[in-house]
C-alpha cells in the first residue's frame, strides 16, 4: 500500500521528466516517489523545521501528489489516454513488483530472525532513526553521539515502516523485499525503455537479482544435490576473491545478500542506483540537450536529488553513477536538437556551437548541486578513509571467471554483436594492451581495459559518423564502465581500517554486477533479433537458456537451506527467535519499546561484534554507552570513545560502590540499566544490587533485570 501511494503520487513528475521514454517513467515512479518523500521529510527535519514521526511524513506525502498534479494540471486529459493505452505495461509492471516484493516475504518468513552477520548492526540503526524525534539522528550504539554512517538507505526503510505503522521487527523484512521488488521493477522498466519488449526486462531482472557466479553453479555441481548438507555451504561463493586482501576478499552478488538478509547500503542503493541509470538514460533521449532554462527546473532539481542520494545512501555508488549521469549530459549537448521525440530519429550529430561556459554550466550544476543537496548529512559525516592507495596485487584467471564467468560471457557476446572497429583503431587497442599487459604484468586489468576503450571507441566513432543511436550507446557506455570498475580494483584501492582492496573490491564489484547484468540482457536483445537463420536463433536462444539455468542452481539450493528447508514455523518477526533462546531479553525489550517513549540512555553489555551484544539498544533504538565497539571505529576512523566506554562500562557492572556507579550512570545520562545473561556472562554472575540502590526494579522476569536509575518516565512490571 505504502508503494503503489508513492507511486501514485509521483508518477506526473515521472510523466513529466521521461518523457523521451516509451514508459513515460511508469515504471520508476515508485522509486521516485519513495525518493522524493525521503528527501524532502528528511531535509525538513534535518533543518529541524519539523519532527519525524508517522503524521508530518503523511503531510508530506500528501504535499508531494498535490505538487505532482499541479505540475501535469494542463495534461490530464494527454495522461490518462497515455495510461489508459499502457494499461498491459502498468499490470505488467504490478506484477513483477509483486512477484518481487511477495517472494522475497515468503522466503524471509522462513528465516526472519534480525541475527547474526551486520542484521543486528541494520536494526540498530533503522530503530535509532525510528527514534529520533528530530535529526541528525542518534546513534544507538553510542550514546551521545549521531550517527556517523551513510544512512539514508536506513531512513527511507524507516519512512516506510513509519507509514505503513508495522512493528519495526517486521518492517525490517518487508523493507528488505520491498527493496527487492523495486530493483526488479526498475531494472524491468530500464530493460524495456531500451529494447521495447518487458520480457527482456524479466530477463535483466534475473541476471541482477536471482542470478549466481559460475563458483556457486561449481560449488552445487560438486556437492551433487540441491540440499548440500552443510548449513552455511554456500558462504564461500560471496569470497572467490582471495588475493590482495588478506584472507579473502567480499565479492558479494545480490542474489547472495538478498538470501543472507543484511540490509546494508550497497543492498538498499539498488533501486536508487537503477533509478540514477533511468535518469541517464532519458537525459540520452531527450529530444534537446537539457539547458539552464526555466522550462527545465524540473530536471534542474530532480537530476542532482537523484544521483546524490547515492552518496548519502551508499557513497561508494556516488563516483561511478554521478559519472554516468554527467556522460549522458555531456553526450546529448554533443547533439543538435532533434524533431520528435526520440534522440535516435536525428540523421545527424555533432558539437553544438556555443561557449564553453554554456557548454559546461549544467554539468557543474549537477555535479555541485549532488553534492549541495544533501550537505547537512556530509557535514557531520566522518569516515575511516585514509586515501588512495596502489594495488599490487592481481586476480588470478580462476578467481575472475569464478566470480564474473557469467556476466563477462554476455559482456564478450554484446560487444562482438555491436562494436565495430577499423583495424588500424584495433591494431591500437591491441597493442596498447599489450604494453600494459608487460609493464605491469596485471593481464586481466589489459583486458578489461582494452574491452572497455574499444565500447566507447565505438560509441564515439558513431557519433562521429552521425549515426547516433542512444540505446546501443547507453548499453556500451554500462558495459564499458562495468568492466572498468573491475579493471579499477586491480590498480588502486581505498585505504581503511582493514588496510588493504576488501571493501574496495567488495563495493566496486557490487556496482559492476548491476552494469554488466543491465548490458547483459540488452546485449541477448539485441543479438536476439538479429539473428535471422532460424538455426542460429535457437542455439542462440539454447546458449542463453542453458547459462541462466546454471546460475539458477545456486539460488535454488541457496535459499531452499536458509530458508531452512521450509520446515520453520512462518512469521515476519525478526525478534521472534528470542522467545526459545533468550525469552526474559525478548519481553524486556518489548517492555522498553511499550513504554518509555521519551529520550533515554540504557545501559548494558559490549562485546563481540556480528554477536547480540547490543541487544537492547538494537532491537529497541534506545541509544546504549557502547554497542559494536568495532563497527564505531569503522564509521568514525577514531579508536578514541570506544576504549574509555569499554572501561567505563567494566567500571559500572563490577563496581560496588555506590558513590561510584551514579557518577557513571550520570556521566553519560542513563535511565535504565540491564542484567540479563549476556552481561553475567560478561561480567560475571554477581551480585548486581547496587543497581537497586541506586534505582528500582521496572522488570524483572526470566533471568533478565531492568533497573531504572534516571529521570526518564517508565512504568513498572
Amino acid at each position: 500500500m505504502v508503494a503503489q501511494a508513492l507511486g501514485i503520487a509521483a508518477l506526473p513528475i515521472c510523466y513529466v521528466f521521461f518523457r523521451g521514454l516509451p514508459d513515460r517513467g511508469l515504471g520508476f515512479s515508485k522509486i521516485a516517489g519513495l525518493l522524493l518523500l525521503g528527501y524532502v521529510s528528511w531535509l525538513f527535519e534535518v533543518l529541524q523545521f519539523v519532527d519525524f514521526n508517522q503524521a508530518g511524513l503523511v503531510g508530506f506525502l500528501v504535499l508531494l501528489a498535490a505538487g505532482a498534479g499541479w505540475l501535469v494540471r494542463n495534461d490530464w486529459p494527454e495522461l490518462r489516454t497515455f495510461l489508459a493505452s499502457k494499461r498491459r505495461l502498468l499490470l505488467g509492471y504490478e506484477a513483477i513488483f509483486l512477484t518481487g516484493f511477495l517472494f522475497m516475504v515468503s522466503f524471509r518468513g522462513f528465516n526472519p530472525e534480525i541475527a547474526g552477520t551486520e542484521k543486528p548492526m541494520d536494526f540498530a540503526l533503522i530503530n535509532g532513526i525510528l527514534r529520533s524525534a528530530q535529526f541528525p539522528p542518534k546513534d544507538p550504539w553510542l550514546a551521545g553521539f549521531s550517527i556517523s554512517y551513510y544512512y539514508f538507505g536506513y531512513y527511507l526503510s524507516a519512512v516506510m515502516i513509519k507509514l505503513s505503522g508495522v512493528i519495526p521487527a517486521a518492517g525490517f523484512n518487508l523493507a528488505l523485499a520491498s527493496v527487492f521488488g523495486l530493483t526488479a521493477l526498475g531494472v524491468a522498466a530500464l530493460l524495456y525503455n531500451l529494447t521495447g519488449r518487458l520480457r527482456f526486462g524479466l530477463l535483466g531482472a534475473f541476471l541482477t537479482l536471482l542470478a549466481s557466479n559460475p563458483d556457486g553453479f561449481l560449488r552445487v555441481v560438486r556437492y551433487g544435490t540441491l540440499a548440500p548438507p552443510d548449513h552455511w555451504w554456500w558462504w564461500p561463493s560471496s569470497r572467490v576473491v582471495h588475493t590482495g586482501c588478506g584472507q579473502e576478499c567480499i565479492d558479494e552478488f545480490p542474489q547472495f545478500s538478498f538470501m543472507l538478509g543484511d540490509l546494508h547500503p550497497h543492498v538498499m542503493a539498488l533501486p536508487l542506483a537503477v533509478l540514477v541509470l533511468g535518469v541517464a538514460l532519458a537525459l540520452l533521449e531527450r529530444p534537446e540537450p537539457l539547458r539552464w532554462a526555466r522550462s527545465d527546473w524540473l530536471a534542474l532539481g530532480f537530476v542532482p536529488v537523484a544521483a546524490g542520494a547515492l552518496g548519502f545512501t551508499n557513497t561508494w555508488d556516488l563516483p561511478a553513477y554521478l559519472g554516468l549521469v554527467l556522460l549522458a549530459v555531456l553526450a546529448r549537448q554533443l547533439l543538435p536538437p532533434v524533431a520528435g521525440s526520440r534522440t535516435r530519429r536525428s540523421s545527424g550529430a555533432g558539437p553544438v556551437p556555443d561557449r564553453a561556459w554554456r557548454f559546461w554550466q549544467v554539468p557543474l550544476w549537477i555535479a555541485v548541486a549532488s553534492i549541495a543537496a544533501y550537505l547537512p548529512f556530509y557535514a557531520g559525516f566522518s569516515s575511516q578513509a585514509g586515501g588512495i592507495r596502489l594495488e599490487p596485487a592481481h586476480t588470478t584467471p580462476a578467481e575472475f571467471l569464478g566470480m564474473w564467468g557469467f556476466a563477462f560471457a554476455l559482456a564478450l557476446a554484446l560487444l562482438a554483436a555491436m562494436v565495430r572497429l577499423p583495424l588500424k583503431e584495433a591494431a591500437v587497442l591491441a597493442f596498447l594492451a599489450a604494453v600494459v599487459g608487460a609493464g605491469t604484468r596485471k593481464w586481466l586489468l589489459a583486458i578489461l581495459l582494452a574491452l572497455a576503450a574499444a565500447a566507447l571507441w565505438h560509441v564515439y566513432a558513431r557519433m562521429r559518423e552521425r549515426k547516433w543511436e542512444p540505446e546501443p550507446a547507453f548499453a556500451l557506455g554500462l558495459s564499458a564502465a562495468g568492466l572498468g570498475l573491475i579493471a579499477l580494483c586491480e590498480v588502486v584501492f581505498l585505504k581503511d581500517t582493514f588496510n588493504n582492496r576488501m571493501n574496495t573490491v567488495f563495493k566496486f564489484y557490487y556496482e559492476a554486477w548491476l552494469l554488466l547484468a543491465i548490458a547483459g540482457a540488452y546485449g541477448v536483445a539485441q543479438i536476439s533479433q538479429r539473428l535471422r537463420t532460424p538455426s542460429l536463433h535457437y542455439a542462440w536462444a539454447g546458449g542463453v537458456g542453458l547459462l541462466c539455468a546454471a546460475a539458477s542452481f545456486y539460488p535454488v539450493a541457496s535459499f531452499y537451506t536458509k530458508a531452512n528447508e521450509f520446515k520453520s514455523a512462518w512469521t515476519l518477526d525478526g525478534s521472534a527467535f528470542m522467545k526459545t533462546i533468550a525469552p526474559g531479553d525478548l519481553e524486556a525489550i518489548n517492555w522498553l519499546n511499550r513504554e518509555v517513549k521519551t529520550d533515554a540512555v540504557v545501559a548494558e553489555a559490549t562485546g563481540d561484534e556480528y554477536s547480540q551484544f547490543g541487544r537492547f539498544s538494537t532491537y529497541t533504538g534506545v541509544p546504549t554507552i557502547l554497542g559494536w565497539a568495532g563497527h564505531e571505529l569503522q564509521w568514525r576512523g577514531v579508536w578514541k570513545e570506544q576504549p574509555k566506554r569499554i572501561g567505563d562500562l567494566t567500571a559500572l557492572y563490577t563496581s560496588p560502590d555506590e558513590n561510584a556507579v551514579k557518577t557513571l550512570l550520570q556521566q553519560y545520562d542513563v535511565s535504565y540499566v540491564v542484567v540479563g545473561g549476556l552481561e553475567r556472562q560478561k561480567y560475571g554472575n554477581r551480585d548486581y544490587s547496587v543497581f537497586q540502590k541506586v534505582g528500582q526494579v521496572v522488570f524483572d522476569r526470566d533471568g533478565t533485570t531492568l533497573y531504572f536509575v534516571g529521570a526518564t518516565s517508565g512504568g513498572n512490571s
